[in-house]
């Protein structure tokens, strides 16, 4: 590939390329090793652009892909290696990099905890997921009280029995059935 002059445009880079400006864009933001949906995986980045790129894109480029060794580093290495990120970024000059430095910089502590604890809030947004599909389902009721109940014993994932209808051998069949949470096979 020649090489991209500073200052040029993505449109220029893709034009030159022979590829539309979505796809060079798309390439640019995706990690080269994830898979496409029909499971291919992505062209490396590195054979689209010429090391010495001066893009601004290629530049935010780079710096997302160090950030990301920050996540496989160890907690002892972690602390420097982030500000040393953090510094190169806000040096960078590109308005979105100096932002996204700035907001990590902020919860900076928080980064950080991540390698002692190894908690992440995957857990909480599954919570969320749950609370979010029972406001769904309750529309209509009078009071918060059963909504709050439904939502202890989806994410509490109780081992309740089905009660079996009167008069029958059949285990009542629960409207709540298929929200997650465990409790959809006990209800």
């Amino acid at each position: 590939a020649d090489m991209v002059q500073k200052g040029t445009s993505v449109r220029q880079v893709a034009r030159q390329m022979g590829v539309s400006e979505g796809a060079l864009r798309y390439r640019l933001k995706k990690r080269a090793e994830a898979p496409k949906p029909d499971g291919r995986a992505l062209q490396p980045t590195a054979t689209l652009l010429p090391e010495e790129v001066a893009l601004k894109t290629a530049n935010a480029y780079q710096m997302k892909l160090a950030f990301q060794e920050f996540w496989s580093g160890s907690a002892g290495a972690a602390g420097l290696y982030l500000e040393r990120w953090l510094k190169t970024a806000e040096e960078s000059g590109l308005e979105p990099m100096v932002r996204v430095a700035k907001t990590l910089r902020a919860h900076r502590d928080g980064r950080l905890n991540y390698f002692w604890s190894r908690i992440t809030n995957g857990l909480l947004e599954g919570i969320n997921r749950l609370v979010q599909a029972v406001k769904a389902k309750a529309r209509g009721y009078r009071s918060t009280r059963n909504p709050k109940t439904i939502v202890y014993l989806l994410a509490g994932k109780l081992p309740l029995k089905p009660l079996p209808i009167r008069g029958s051998e059949e285990p009542q069949r629960s409207p709540w059935n298929g929200f997650g949470g465990g409790a959809e096979q006990a209800i």
